[in-house]
């Protein structure tokens, strides 16, 4: 726990995918660490790797983990090659993304209560939604 896994602006090499594991994605301010995303089993971070020479944030350890790397040259490589793995991953993308978005709509309520009842109609509207 609290181990680092590579930090930002180290060169970028890898797209990783937990397998068990917790870990949270952060950057450093003059004032603060701000934790981006928190990544669990299944799921992959480091994907601004395909398109950077560099991490775009530190990623460290939360719990014991273990995590398989792929080097980003091959991964782009299927990517290239499987058209079904590329839309899969899309998706994949997308729903990260709108998880992202969810999580900053909740950081910019200022009062707890707001806070709490935008969660909770988000979640009566997921639960709708899935039918």
């Amino acid at each position: 726990m609290g181990q680092i896994l590579f930090q930002q602006s180290d060169p970028s090499e890898f797209i990783f995918w937990v397998e068990p594991g917790r870990l949270k994605l952060v950057s450093f301010t003059e004032e603060q660490i701000v934790t981006y995303f928190m990544v669990g089993e299944g799921e992959s971070f480091a994907e601004t790797a395909i398109s950077g020479d560099t991490y775009s944030c530190t990623v460290i350890a939360e719990q014991s983990s273990r995590l398989l790397a792929i080097p980003k040259h091959d991964f782009l490589s299927a990517l290239q090659q499987s058209p079904g793995l590329c839309k899969s991953y899309v998706c994949h993308l997308t729903q990260r993304f709108e998880a992202v978005k969810q999580l900053l709509e909740l950081r910019s309520i200022r009062s707890a209560r707001d806070r709490l009842l935008h969660y909770l109609t988000s979640v009566r509207d997921k639960q709708e939604e899935l039918g």
